[in-house]
């Protein structure tokens, strides 16, 4: 089976990192950990650039988070599946997995 490679925003990484400090139920993992865990499995971080944000701004407001706004721009600029449950993602068009 031909693997495609993995990606991890880093605007999920930064909010991750956020829940961290501010101990949110849930996020028991080390940063460390998390970045351990990303290598191991080969998941590259994606970051942010300007193809990105150019998508952003001309999102429509279906979602308010601004991490999951970053999240959709990235997937729909590059043609990226997007693993999420979230009910407001559908209306981005976006490729979901879950």
């Amino acid at each position: 089976m031909l693997r495609t490679k993995d990606f991890i925003s880093i605007a999920s990484l930064w909010e991750i990192t956020i829940k961290l400090t501010k101990k949110k139920p849930g996020f028991d993992v080390s940063l460390g950990e998390l970045y351990y865990f990303l290598e191991v499995s080969k998941i590259e971080i994606l970051p942010v650039d300007f193809s990105h944000l150019n998508t952003l701004l001309h999102l429509p407001r279906h979602h308010d988070d601004p991490f999951d706004r970053m999240m959709i721009a990235q997937a729909i600029t590059e043609n990226l599946n997007l693993v999420s449950t979230d009910g407001a993602f559908p209306a981005y068009g976006v490729n979901l997995i879950w």
